[in-house]
């Protein structure tokens, strides 16, 4: 069966989104699990701070990380060879991502969002992998709220 590409999606981020569909299922390798971290609340505007822990710390140099969004698929940001890959995520997160290299000689995983927008609101994967047998993933959940529902909800 044959899936057709939704629009607005680029076409590396749908092979990437089609790859992970049919992965086989990860946590096995030597870098460690990933645990996912609960769900993130920012404010409209704002930044977010999306982090995956991972059970041994990385060294950056040696490690590919990807954020996804599974729906639409989108690559929101790709950090592999020491260098986040700027031209491989999609444009509406362009210079409003960031990967806290420091945080993965920490065991952490953290993408930083600026400038943050409703549309931003939903599920992202993280994807790390060291080699072709040591992949990791995990799903965070971030909820984009404006300042008064932010402070109804939880204040």
């Amino acid at each position: 069966m044959e899936m057709a590409r939704p629009s607005g999606c680029s076409p590396l981020g749908y092979l990437i989104f089609l790859l992970l569909l049919h992965l086989p299922t990860l946590g096995s390798g030597a870098l460690g699990a990933i645990r996912p971290a609960a769900p993130v609340l920012a404010v409209l505007g704002g930044e977010a701070g999306l982090t995956c822990h991972l059970s041994a710390p990385t060294d950056p140099e040696q490690v590919e990380v990807k954020w996804l969004r599974p729906q639409p698929p989108q690559v929101v940001h790709v950090f592999r060879d020491g260098q986040d890959q700027e031209g491989e995520q999609v444009p509406e997160y362009g210079g409003r991502t960031a990967l806290e290299k420091g945080s993965l000689l920490e065991g952490n995983v953290t993408l930083r969002i600026r400038d943050l927008r409703l549309s931003d609101r939903g599920e992202y994967w993280c994807l790390v992998q060291v080699d072709s047998t040591n992949q990791q993933n995990a799903t965070v959940e971030l909820e984009v709220a404006g300042r008064f529902e932010v402070w109804s909800r939880w204040g």
